[in-house]
């Protein structure tokens, strides 16, 4: 084999190795806000019931200040024992006594468990579940009003809380979320004063419906980052429910006039979603003071 064929080939070798290489990453977004005092919040999305970074996780979550942190879905998995989640839920509790920590659901606390399993196993940790019986929450973190506001995933159209596929589904089970669950927030928040609001939702996907609401930062998951990324060339192959070169595969995106989005690109590592330039991610959002806002 020529030298040529021999450099090449190493040069493959190690680009391979370069981006297959996805050690836990500390992500961090500056926000403007209407607010006195900086805020800082703490994204958790997609761990999918993965210890394999577990101890990064909490190490880096102990390396900064944090005032809440939020979950927005996909903790638990259907393909690895739900206890490996529940583990981590509990950890983060015993960890984080003082901290508050709210919950939505994403896909896979349907298709485990189960949604109200899980949504138990939450609440008895302590964590405020957000979803239709208690959308939303104002909270006052360093002297600051904060609403937050929460949905459950598009799959309790599809799926029964006891995690059992609901018969004669079909594909507009979108439609019926976006009636029965999503529309009815607006009414509820246009009532409520000014003051800066933030959405969790596992999905992006939605987020031409998301903006039309009076949100200020929305916070979400489930795009695992688009799993295969070039840096500066392409932000994602492919994210679940986007499908191919996603628009909202991971990272912060401005979406209107003091509307922001953060999708996290998850925590997991599971051989069936490869990452590729992609590490997973503990995201951490500090909501800044600002005049301008």
């Amino acid at each position: 084999m020529s030298k040529v064929k021999l450099s090449f080939l190493a040069i493959c070798f190690v680009i391979l190795c370069f981006g297959f290489y996805a050690p836990m990453r500390l992500q961090e977004y500056s926000i403007p806000a209407p607010l006195k005092r900086p805020i800082h919040i703490a994204l958790i999305a997609d761990v999918h019931s993965s210890v394999f970074y577990y101890n990064t996780i909490f190490s880096i979550l102990h390396s900064k200040p944090i005032d809440c942190i939020m979950l927005v879905g996909d903790i638990v998995d259907d393909n690895e024992p739900a206890e490996k989640g529940i583990v981590f839920l509990q950890r983060l509790r015993q960890e984080f006594l003082q901290i508050p920590i709210y919950y939505v659901t994403g896909n896979h606390e349907f298709h485990s468990i189960g949604a109200k399993k899980n949504k138990q196993i939450a609440k008895e940790q302590g964590f405020i579940v957000l979803d239709s019986s208690y959308p939303q929450e104002k909270v006052t973190l360093k002297g600051e009003e904060i609403f937050i506001i929460g949905v459950d995933d598009p799959s309790i159209t599809y799926y029964d809380l006891e995690g059992n596929r609901l018969a004669n589904i079909n594909d507009k089970g979108s439609v019926r979320w976006i009636e029965q669950y999503l529309n009815p927030l607006e009414s509820e928040i246009q009532a409520k004063e000014s003051t800066f609001k933030i959405f969790l939702t596992h999905r992006p996907e939605f987020i031409e419906l998301y903006k039309n609401m009076p949100f200020n930062l929305i916070l979400s998951g489930h795009a695992h980052g688009g799993l295969i990324r070039i840096p500066y060339l392409l932000n994602g192959l492919y994210a679940p429910n986007q499908g191919i070169f996603p628009k909202y595969a991971g990272g912060f995106y401005s979406i209107g006039l003091q509307q922001n989005l953060v999708v996290s690109r998850g925590m997991n590592f599971d051989i069936m979603r490869p990452r590729f330039f992609n590490p997973p991610e503990v995201v951490y959002i500090t909501l800044e003071p600002s005049d301008k806002y």
